[in-house]
């Protein structure tokens, strides 16, 4: 009895989890920020797909304007699957938006090595234009 009382407890437990990652899902698909980012919570606390709980909260944060949390938040990603690309791309859009462009660039290489063919063409064209910017600038500085 207390084996069966113990199955359904987590069972229950997995089950809320689930709904509010599913009612997170929701949130995020109708820009609900403030409703995803509550829900992916609680699926977070719940030990719910934690990668895609912490990647979807990083997301809406992100949305939010929250990039320090978004970070944060993509720092878990990263801890839980060392080896995506996805996870590092993100956080290099996120570094470029608050201005931490070695640390976006460090993470663009990172993902280019995990995954060349994932790279978004948004984040190349930013970090090639902010380079190049920077570069011209050091090329004016030695004439």
């Amino acid at each position: 009895m207390a084996v069966l009382l113990l199955v359904l407890g987590f069972t229950s437990t997995v089950w809320a989890a689930n709904q509010d990652f599913d009612a997170g899902l929701a949130d995020y698909n109708r820009s609900d920020w403030d409703g995803a980012i509550t829900n992916f919570s609680k699926s977070i606390v719940a030990g719910f797909d934690l990668y895609d709980s912490y990647s979807y909260r990083a997301f809406s944060e992100a949305e939010k304007g929250q990039s320090n949390a978004a970070i944060t938040d993509c720092n878990e990603v990263i801890k839980l699957n060392v080896n995506n690309a996805g996870g590092y791309y993100w956080r290099s859009l996120l570094e470029m938006d608050l201005t931490n462009y070695s640390a976006a660039l460090t993470d663009f290489e990172m993902g280019v090595r995990l995954g060349p063919r994932d790279r978004p063409q948004d984040l190349v064209d930013d970090l090639s234009s902010y380079y190049a910017s920077r570069a011209a600038r050091e090329f004016r500085r030695e004439i």
